[in-house]
């Protein structure tokens, strides 16, 4: 056989040979501008404005700076500084049109909130929170919030409003979020006969 031939046919082999999937990673730059790129995102460190802060004991004080970091980092779509300021115990509870409460822990949750903010095209929220002592727990300040947010994802805006309760909470001298529910899923945790749906 001729060494072209051997070498034609050698490509065209190579060429119809299944080729492994690349992934593909969709980033928010930033100016909050989604991209799609074939290698990990960067993970630049959180804005000052965004990290923990340090504390000997977690007041209600604290407690509202931290909530309007949450907020603001939310608002940045800089979902590095959202993770930050999670607690490892974090749980996020959301009641489902059904009912029925989903449970997120800190990486699914900032996994959900990642894939959400990159996708969306324009994200705004804002968050006013209040002390809410009655709901309390030992070493952790609970706060009562109202928000309103607005998304322009796939060429359609989505808006939300409502309330939901948060708790912060000291770990490893910074000031955590431990806990973020809406109003029906923290008033089921309250209660008896609640159904929680692990994700």
């Amino acid at each position: 056989m001729r060494p072209w031939l051997i070498a034609a046919t050698a490509c065209l082999l190579l060429a119809a040979a299944p080729m492994p999937a690349r992934a593909l990673h969709v980033c928010t730059g930033a100016d909050g501008k989604s991209s799609i790129q074939d290698k990990p995102c960067e993970r630049p460190e959180a804005a000052p404005q965004h990290v923990p802060l340090k504390a000997q004991e977690v007041t209600p004080a604290l407690a509202l700076e931290t909530a309007k970091r949450f907020t603001d980092a939310m608002q940045a779509r800089d979902v590095h500084a959202l993770r930050r300021l999670l607690a490892r115990s974090f749980v996020s509870r959301i009641t489902r049109p059904d009912g029925k409460v989903v449970s997120l822990d800190g990486p699914r949750f900032g996994e959900y909130m990642s894939r959400g903010l990159a996708a969306a095209k324009t994200y705004r929220v804002t968050r006013t929170c209040r002390h809410e002592p009655a709901a309390d727990r030992a070493g952790a300040i609970a706060l009562r919030c109202s928000y309103s947010d607005r998304m322009e994802l796939f060429q359609r805006v989505a808006t939300s409003q409502g309330e939901e309760l948060m708790r912060l909470a000291l770990e490893y001298g910074e000031v955590k979020l431990l806990e973020l529910s809406d109003a029906a899923a923290a008033a089921a945790d309250a209660g008896p006969g609640h159904k929680v749906v692990q994700r």
